[in-house]
């Protein structure tokens, strides 16, 4: 039989009954567990009477261990319900921006699939469903080009006007951006696919001027780069074409052309600095790159592809790690604990053993060839699914209802955090 003295408080967070936080007080210590993931011990001073104090006063170091745990952006929301000394702490860490990476959600088309459909919706691949009672009103008929940190990259049905959404947040959530007009073209170039893909170096919600959107545009997928303040696109030299991705990795933008190659921007100085990073690992026809950074590694992730009259789809993919100091691409046979989700999204790399339902040493993917589902007419995008780096499968991770998924899904972060002044 437990002393009189002790005190256990059983939170349920999350979805799931095995979802708690525990915190068991005795005379002399704070014991606090968490879906058996993490737990610390901590030594009460002399000075707190458990007989006296209540469990509402524990210590702020205490409560921002205990946040420290809570990983799904749910079970932070309940944290922040608890009660006030609670709620001060999870404010608080908002404030510093100090909340963890998020399972990436499906953005999919909302029911009916048309243009005369103002939501989108989004899919939960731990709770294997869409989303009830929340929908993004995001018409059918505007494409998204990018999703950053939250943000996504929105181009308008006119094919001209480009802005930042964040469908998280209900206030500051959309910040524009110059016209696809500003960016260098020749006459009759800007239609639905001359925007490929942007990225973001930073959340537009930690400070509304220090960040940078780089852009993939054009016939020729060449680079350019907008900062807070400017009216226009600044191109990169022509010489960088047929770009395949981008992203922010170290301070600087990295990207990878057709061949394989990899080059390295630094935008934060005035004078642009560049330099082409490291060769192409092997033979890269049939294949779509990406580049992520997982767990402070660069990676070329490259995307086996068959393509034939009418239809197109993943075989499989191929995974490298740079190596620094030899500046050579070494093929990664695992990703160990680590999954990657690709797409049009800025390539996201998470640990799986945080999340229920996802897959370790798994490529999460969506289709992404946009360009080919207008102008070859082809039945996509619907070359969505998970490949395993184990046994080299590919299975579904979204129920498709039809060969035609339109507008294409896309992989967002869900995200709790608002620019506080």
């Amino acid at each position: 039989m437990e002393h009189k003295s002790v005190r256990i408080i059983k939170i349920h967070l999350g979805l799931f009954p095995s979802m708690k936080l525990i915190i068991h007080i005795d005379q002399k210590s704070i014991k606090v567990f968490f879906n058996n993931l993490g737990h610390f011990n901590y030594l009460l001073p002399s000075t707190f009477d458990t007989k006296e104090r209540n469990w509402l006063d524990l210590p702020d170091h205490i409560l921002n261990c205990i946040s420290d745990l809570l990983i799904d952006i749910n079970d932070y929301i309940r944290f922040g319900a608890v009660c006030r000394p609670w709620r001060y702490i999870y404010i608080e860490n908002l404030r510093r921006h100090t909340t963890h990476r998020q399972l990436p959600l499906l953005m999919i088309p909302s029911e009916p699939c048309d243009l005369q459909n103002q939501t989108r919706s989004l899919y939960s691949l731990s709770e294997n469903r869409v989303i009830p009672n929340f929908q993004i009103r995001l018409p059918h008929n505007k494409f998204c080009r990018g999703s950053s940190e939250g943000w996504l990259v929105v181009l308008d049905d006119n094919c001209t006007d480009v802005y930042l959404f964040n469908p998280f947040l209900s206030v500051d959530n959309k910040l524009e951006l110059p016209h696809l007009t500003e960016f260098p073209h020749e006459e009759d170039e800007i239609f639905e696919g001359f925007l490929t893909k942007a990225v973001l170096s930073a959340n537009p919600t930690s400070s509304f001027t220090n960040y940078v959107v780089m852009a993939i545009y054009g016939q020729y997928a060449r680079l350019a780069f907008f900062k807070p303040g400017d009216k226009t696109w600044t191109p990169l030299d022509f010489e960088y074409m047929v770009i395949e991705d981008v992203i922010y990795f170290n301070d600087q933008f990295f990207a990878v052309n057709f061949e394989g190659t990899v080059f390295a921007f630094d935008v934060n100085h005035h004078h642009l600095k560049q330099a082409e990073l490291a060769p192409p690992p092997g033979n890269n026809i049939d294949t779509r790159k990406f580049l992520v950074n997982s767990l402070g590694n660069l990676l070329l992730v490259r995307r086996l592809m068959k393509r034939s009259e009418g239809e197109y789809c993943t075989t499989g993919f191929e995974v490298f790690k740079l190596d620094e100091f030899t500046r050579n691409w070494v093929q990664v046979e695992s990703l160990g604990d680590q999954t990657l989700f690709l797409g049009d999204n800025t390539s996201i790399s998470i640990s799986s053993s945080h999340y229920y339902g996802c897959k370790r040493n798994c490529i999460y993917f969506t289709d992404d060839y946009f360009e080919g589902y207008w102008v070859d007419k082809l039945s996509g995008p619907s070359d969505i699914g998970v490949f395993n780096l184990e046994d080299g499968s590919i299975k579904q991770h979204y129920p498709l209802k039809s060969n035609i998924v339109f507008p294409p899904p896309i992989w967002i972060e869900p995200t709790l955090q608002r620019c506080f002044n």
